[in-house]
């Protein structure tokens, strides 16, 4: 026994629960990708295995709290966030076994104590005994798994048997004539999302869109009655029902509380919700069929054999997620039983009335901005009646019940709540957090921890290998300087109204008002992926192409990707002209077809050819809407409730008089007084009209028009363009200082201080640019840099040079590995599938635990990837030990190998609380601390991976320098799983992805490559060295 509980509690089987637990995950993370997430929760979060993992981990830790004796005071903040571990489990399994969550719908002026629950019940019924309830059970049905269910229920002192045969996914229904069947409608609803088809049986009810539809009921309640009455159909209903035509206008009125004959394939409306009986039939019997499964899974068809006595039947259940369950009867043995499968009403203990939806759209947009509730809360055995806002990221909270904002109807007269009732799961979970942040910061500074004695080994090892070197100085340093391309035919474009072109504002079709610079070089980099053309600047090209069509018309700039698709134009290069896809000799647009077969194809069935064909095809569109003027969209329109702004073309239909005669005019003069312009060089009158459309957009919109301020900042950050121009110079300063470090290595003789504190100040201005470029578009975007792809790289860019110059003092090879990883992570910002347009945000992410969330956890990555270039630098240097320089070299590597160990340590540490901060934006934004997304499982993965590598110490044979410098580079690829994985490949909350997922660089399996080829002679020189040294 004391075998089995040291084996339990000691480390190496802690690394493999670990491990366990991380693959369970990245396996999980691809199961939903394929089959959703209830099947993915079912198999694998929920299952009782994945629970055993999570138990033998917090076995193991609390035994570690004894084994290594945390509970001394020295220890005390290593104890705390190990502890809080145990606390965030602890409350999750509150959460999963005692919370409750689901969807509130209401519509405006309704007032509602009822909302529906976010798991699926099996519900029956005794028919006969006013609907008594004898079985209600949470039970999981999928197509995906193997459904298991029996059950027998007693009713009238008659015991029935219920077992579910199959499911059916997309099941079609067909009503066949049965001499022992019995009454059956089959009725299309129209809803939001189109007709959706139900059948009601005989005696039973069925809900839909808040009314009670039964047939044949004897009940004479509010319920709306179908009869069918010698092969007729008749409707009795306590509300007027109008017969519509097929356009939707009354054709009669048929009277409440009175029988009324109804006929199939009719449009009918009853109190808002219309309907078509496809329909009926005094006895027929239900067949189900698989329907098409092409375009997803959208309801199943749980399909159960009913028996009793000597008879048995077959019922099927038709389920919706998310979805009350539709009712079905069974008559069988003289017994009837109702029986249900979906989400169930849950009661409140006071109800809710929506007075009014509120929805904000950005200018110009249909992009919403935000959107809120404005709720009465009625509590009757309180005496409450407040009225409340809910919007995302402010909640309701009353009673333990938590309300957040999650979505509306689409004719915005509806609001859609995500309900919460997990106070105590939420309550300890965050006691956990508090605990994490509290232990994890505090080991930073305690000078008892491991991080410290790090610290203080550096420090040593580095005065060790100074001592070795003798006193010779050598400075090598060089600046290199870019030349300026040759400026082509600039005298036709002046400088200044190009420049004041750039500072006319535009509306984009999100809404968002920038300066014409930052369209025109949009414009620009769509169409040729590149900054400038041929020495113009990108306010002089789409002036161009505006004001000179027929030459632009002629000029090959739009870039094309695919040699085939050049052999088929008949073109060299890589860019075409308009005139080359247009032609008027050969009728027209030459792609036109090609263009729609590939959009005809799905996108899992398109290949690069048709990717290509649909990327050209958007370019010379957009090509088409600046030279046609279409996309110019600089007139406000005065008094428009939606503040959208009007192009020249259809300035004529703006409502002002005054305005569409200043607009229908104005850019018909510009046009003219450019071309005089460019003849006459006379430009002050072209000058002059930009002037006046200024005053008229300030006029006419000043209340969201950005300050002249912000424009002219805007221009400055273009025209900086300090992220792709500084990456170059953080390569070049850090691979130049890298091969001098290494050097200096070699020949311990070189003293390299003057050297290193020049590059060390060259980075540092680097670095200041690089931080002004982030504030700049911090200030722009009105949010902080880091809402999407390209955002988020260059802020890790920035958080990686930052962990180069906290662990400078420590090691000088650190600041230079950091600028050449610096310098990699801006390039890739700056390729072209990253998009680095400033755009407006959505609701959601509207949030200042957003911005702590993504800031934390981003600048983790920066010290992560740090950890993973010391790990690769390590293990070169490996290669280079011999008996001759083996002290000096292994002292580096003990140098290189601690500074690792204090970056992961860091970089777990913020990985950590941003997770966990994550978590705690998720909660307040809808409601749910965790809910297994593919990011926030990644980021899971990732905390585990780097947890089992930094306690590799404690496991013997990974207790070593290679394995320790391997295990940190290797692991670095659960980061990028993380950010480039989740976000292009897998689905997901975070997922940046459409339609099919970015194709892997072929770069990528070259590095994968190296990397192999590079840590197996690594450690085929380190285990020779180490047997040299026994």
């Amino acid at each position: 026994m004391k075998k089995v509980l040291t084996s339990l509690i000691s480390m190496p089987f802690m690394g493999l629960l670990l491990m366990a637990y991380a693959t369970a995950m990245a396996v999980a993370t691809f199961m939903e990708n394929d089959y959703g997430s209830t099947v993915t929760r079912y198999i694998i979060y929920n299952s009782w295995w994945f629970e055993l993992i999570q138990l033998g981990l917090v076995i193991n830790m609390i035994g570690n709290v004894f084994v290594y004796k945390l509970f001394q005071k020295q220890k005390l903040s290593i104890l705390i966030f190990h502890l809080a571990f145990i606390i965030i489990l602890l409350g999750a399994a509150t959460t999963r076994y005692f919370g409750s969550e689901g969807i509130m719908h209401i519509r405006e002026g309704n007032t509602t104590n009822q909302f529906i629950s976010a798991k699926s019940y099996l519900q029956i019924w005794e028919a006969e005994n006013e609907d008594k309830m004898i079985f209600d059970q949470e039970l999981f049905i999928s197509p995906y798994i193997k459904n298991k269910f029996s059950k027998n229920v007693k009713s009238n002192g008659k015991s029935v048997s219920i077992v579910l045969n199959k499911v059916i996914p997309n099941a079609e229904r067909n009503i066949i004539e049965a001499n022992d069947g019995h009454p059956v409608i089959d009725i299309m609803l129209a809803g939001q999302n189109g007709l959706k088809g139900h059948i009601i049986e005989d005696k039973v009810s069925v809900q839909l869109n808040g009314l009670e539809f039964y047939l044949n009921s004897d009940r004479g309640d509010s319920t709306v009655n179908f009869l069918i009455e010698k092969g007729k159909l008749y409707v009795h209903s306590p509300f007027e029902t109008k017969s519509l035509s097929m356009q939707g206008k009354t054709d009669t009125i048929l009277l409440p509380n009175i029988k009324h004959e109804i006929q199939p394939r009719k449009l009918y409306d009853i109190n808002d919700t219309k309907f078509i009986i496809k329909g009926f039939s005094e006895k027929a019997k239900i067949n189900y069929v698989m329907g098409s499964i092409k375009n997803g899974i959208s309801s199943n068809t749980l399909i159960f054999e009913v028996s009793s006595g000597s008879e048995i039947k077959k019922l099927g259940l038709v389920y919706y997620k998310s979805q009350i369950g539709q009712t079905a009867l069974v008559v069988i043995n003289g017994i009837k039983l109702k029986l249900s499968y979906g989400a169930k009403e849950m009661n409140l203990p006071f109800a809710l009335k929506l007075r009014s939806f509120q929805l904000e759209r950005y200018p110009g947009s249909q992009s919403p901005s935000s959107f809120a509730s404005e709720i009465t809360l009625i509590d009757k055995s309180r005496n409450i009646n407040e009225n409340h806002r809910i919007f995302m990221n402010n909640v309701l909270e009353h009673e333990g019940f938590r309300f957040y904002q999650s979505s509306y109807d689409k004719d915005e007269k509806g609001t859609i709540l995500s309900v919460n009732n997990d106070k105590a799961g939420t309550v300890i979970t965050y006691i956990g957090y508090i605990f994490l942040a509290l232990g994890l910061l505090w080991s930073l500074i305690n000078k008892n921890s491991f991080f410290a004695e790090l610290s203080r080994r550096t420090s040593e090892i580095r005065v060790k290998r100074n001592k070795m070197a003798s006193i010779i100085t050598i400075l090598l340093l060089f600046i290199s300087q870019e030349v300026s391309s040759q400026e082509f035919g600039k005298k036709y474009y002046d400088d200044d109204h190009a420049k004041a072109f750039g500072e006319l504002l535009i509306q984009d079709q999100g809404g968002r008002i920038k300066p014409m610079s930052t369209f025109s070089n949009e414009i620009l980099r769509k169409i040729t992926r590149k900054e400038e053309w041929e020495g113009f600047n990108a306010n002089q090209v789409v002036l161009g192409i505006m004001f000179n069509q027929e030459y632009w018309k002629d000029v090959k700039m739009i870039k094309v990707g695919h040699p085939d698709l050049m052999k088929k134009l008949q073109v060299q290069g890589k860019y075409v002209s308009f005139n080359d896809l247009v032609r008027k000799d050969l009728g027209g647009y030459l792609l036109q077809k090609d263009v729609e077969k590939a959009f005809a194809k799905s996108v899992g069935k398109r290949d690069k050819y048709d990717k290509e064909l649909i990327a050209v095809d958007e370019k010379l569109n957009i090509f088409y809407q600046v030279y046609s003027w279409q996309n110019l969209r600089i007139f406000p329109e005065p008094g428009d409730i939606n503040k959208a702004w009007l192009t020249p073309v259809n300035a004529k239909l703006m409502k002002d008089s005054i305005g569409r005669v200043f607009a229908s005019t104005v850019f018909t003069n510009y046009f003219k007084e450019v071309s005089i312009a460019w003849s006459t060089h006379e430009w002050s009158k072209s000058t002059a009209i930009l002037i006046e459309i200024k005053t008229f957009q300030k006029n006419h919109a000043a209340e969201i028009l950005p300050s002249e301020r912000k424009v002219k900042i805007e221009i400055q950050y273009l025209s900086l363009n300090i992220f792709k121009r500084i990456f170059k110079y953080y390569g070049l300063v850090g691979f130049v200082l890298l091969i001098i470090l290494f050097i200096g290595i070699l020949n311990p003789k070189l003293k390299l201080n003057i050297v290193t504190k020049v590059a060390a100040g060259l980075l540092g201005i680097l670095f200041l640019f690089h931080t002004y470029g982030l504030g700049l578009r911090w200030y722009i975007s009105g949010h902080a840099p880091f809402s999407n792809g390209y955002e988020s790289m260059i802020y890790i860019g920035w958080a990686v040079m930052l962990a180069g110059f906290i662990f400078m003092k420590k090691s000088s090879i650190t600041l230079a590995a950091t600028a050449i990883l610096a310098s990699i992570t801006l390039m890739v910002a700056n390729l072209s599938w990253m998009n680095p347009e400033i755009t407006n945000l959505v609701p959601v992410l509207k949030s200042y635990w957003l911005t702590i969330h993504v800031s934390v956890i981003t600048a983790s990555y920066g010290f992560l990837a740090l950890g993973a270039l010391i790990g690769l630098l390590s293990l070169i240097t490996m290669i280079f030990v011999t008996k001759k320089n083996g002290e000096r070299l292994n002292l580096t590597i003990s140098e290189l190998t601690n500074v690792n160990h204090m970056a992961l340590i860091i970089g777990l540490y913020l990985l950590t609380i941003g997770t966990f901060l994550g978590a705690v934006w998720a909660n307040e934004s809808w409601g749910r601390y965790w809910g297994w997304d593919p990011k926030e499982t990644w980021a899971l993965i990732s905390i585990i991976v780097y947890s089992f590598v930094v306690h590799t110490r404690f496991i013997p044979f990974l207790n070593n320098k290679f394995s320790f410098n391997f295990l940190s580079l290797i692991g670095f690829s659960s980061i990028l799983m993380t950010y480039f994985g989740v976000n292009y490949y897998l689905s997901g909350l975070h997922s940046y992805a459409q339609g099919d997922p970015v194709p892997i660089p072929t770069f990528v399996y070259y590095s994968i490559a190296a990397i192999l080829f590079v840590s197996l002679t690594a450690f085929i020189r380190n285990l020779k060295n180490q047997k040299q040294l026994e």
